[in-house]
C-alpha cells in the first residue's frame, strides 16, 4: 500500500478526479448584455459559459447574468433539491479563510411545486352595516 501525503494512491487519484464543486469555482468576468460569464476552475482552466448552459461537471446551469452577479441553479445530488444560487465576483474571505462569494437564495424540492386546484365554491363574508 503506497502512501502519499497521508492518503493511499488510489484515494489521491479518486480525489483528483472528483468533479469540482460550485464553491470551488471563481467568477472571473461576466457581461450582462452578452449573457456570458467566465469561471476559473480549481485546475486553473478558464471556461466561458452562456446563459442557459451548464457549468461543466458541476450539476449547475447558468440561468442569468446580472450587472453585479450571476444566477445559477444547481441540483443537490444528496437531497435532490434544486437550489438557486447567486455568485458574486471578488475574493472576499470569510472567517474560515474560504471565499464567501456564493449565496443560496432558494431551495425547491423537486415535487413541491404546487398544483392549482379548481375552485368549487365561493363563500362571501356577511356584510355588516356601515358605522353611524
Amino acid at each position: 500500500m503506497a502512501w502519499w501525503g497521508g492518503l493511499t494512491l488510489a484515494a489521491a487519484l479518486a480525489a483528483a478526479e472528483a468533479p469540482p464543486k460550485l464553491e470551488d469555482l471563481r467568477l472571473e468576468a461576466f457581461e450582462p448584455i452578452a449573457g456570458r460569464a467566465v469561471f476559473r476552475f480549481p485546475d486553473g482552466r478558464l471556461v466561458a459559459v452562456d446563459e442557459r448552459q451548464s457549468l461543466a461537471a458541476t450539476n449547475a446551469v447558468l440561468l442569468e447574468v446580472l450587472v453585479d452577479r450571476v444566477v445559477i441553479e444547481r441540483d443537490s445530488s444528496q437531497s435532490g433539491i434544486r437550489e438557486t444560487v447567486w455568485m458574486f465576483p471578488g475574493a472576499e474571505r470569510g472567517r474560515d479563510g474560504k471565499a464567501s462569494r456564493i449565496q443560496v437564495v432558494s431551495l425547491v424540492p423537486p415535487e413541491s411545486a404546487g398544483v392549482p386546484q379548481p375552485v368549487t365554491e365561493i363563500v362571501t363574508a356577511p356584510s355588516s352595516p356601515p358605522p353611524p
